[in-house]
């Protein structure tokens, strides 16, 4: 698994993609980060974060939709499959990758609550804002899960990245459906699909909920093994 994750971080950061993706995503969250703490004179990064939630949302397809499509079209796929490696070992390795690569961004943004610690000394809520660190990083790696299944259906990366934000989007904004129903059970069907809802009850408002903790690592780990048996089935196929 490890030498699998060594291989997709490394091509991150020998193509332009994890350079793209780390550059637009900070020059985003800077703006927003002027917007409504700067600007505004606000310690509070909660709007910051709600922001940042949906930019990521977008994002995501450009860092996911290589990970598995590029195997396929360069016809890599079948040294992957043949290689001493299983393929549980192979998606948690490109899986990994990606969320290092998130990682890496979301540890270059700690500089913003600096920030905001030393010119509003003794407003700043640092237990807010590290729950809102931790649920952003729980929601974009249960993203980027759902971005990696998407890329092991296709053979194309901009039909995977258009089909990863259409899912997202939609899962995003579900939430809006629950009002158009009386129905308490499918309310709560409809909250648990809607991917937000637990940052937006529980991060957002400072909440270290272990349950909704528990919720983002289950999208995670389902969708990777939704993944590998993707890939079990195609190595049958062939």
């Amino acid at each position: 698994m490890y030498a699998i994750f060594k291989k997709e971080l490394k091509q991150y950061f020998t193509s332009p993609i994890g350079y793209v993706f780390i550059a637009v995503f900070m020059c985003v969250s800077g703006f927003f980060f002027w917007g409504y703490n700067i600007a505004s004179g606000s310690a509070d990064m909660t709007g910051f974060f709600s922001q940042m939630t949906f930019v990521f949302l977008i994002m995501v397809p450009f860092l996911t939709m290589r990970l598995i499509v590029e195997e396929k079209s360069e016809k890599t796929d079948q040294l992957l499959f043949t290689a001493p490696i299983t393929s549980a070992e192979i998606v948690w390795g490109k899986a990994l990758a990606a969320f290092a690569v998130f990682a890496v961004t979301a540890v270059i943004m700690i500089i913003y609550p600096i920030v905001l610690m030393m010119c509003y000394d003794g407003k700043f809520a640092w237990g807010v804002t590290f729950c809102n660190y931790i649920g952003f990083f729980l929601m974009g790696c249960a993203y980027i899960s759902i971005g990696l299944f998407i890329s092991s259906f296709t053979e194309n990366q901009i039909v995977s990245a258009v089909l990863t934000f259409a899912v997202l989007l939609l899962l995003y904004l579900i939430q809006a459906l629950s009002d158009m129903f009386a129905s308490n059970a499918v309310k709560s069907i409809i909250n648990a699909l809607a991917i937000n809802v637990r940052y937006n009850n529980d991060f957002a408002l400072g909440i270290l909920s272990l349950p909704s903790v528990i919720y983002y690592l289950s999208i995670v780990c389902i969708f990777v093994f939704l993944t590998y048996r993707n890939i079990e089935l195609r190595k049958i196929s062939k």
